[in-house]
């Protein structure tokens, strides 16, 4: 399931990247004020899903893309 998972991650990078923005931008107080925090949650419901299968995949949450920011 690696490479769907890999498939799914290279596809919602520039969601990733609107969604960051959005936080950023300072304009909403919670991530989930955001308007494309469903769309990132629903990819990372989907990892989720994929990964129960394996385990190979950890750390897919919209709060973790929000930390990514601060590293």
């Amino acid at each position: 399931m690696d490479h769907v998972i890999e498939y799914i991650l290279d596809y919602m990078e520039c969601d990733v990247k609107t969604f960051q923005e959005e936080w950023t931008s300072g304009n909403y107080s919670k991530i989930l004020d955001c308007p494309s925090y469903e769309t990132i949650k629903s990819y990372c419901d989907a990892i989720k899903a994929l990964n129960r299968m394996d385990g190979s995949f950890t750390g897919c949450t919209p709060m973790y893309f929000i930390k990514q920011l601060e590293q």
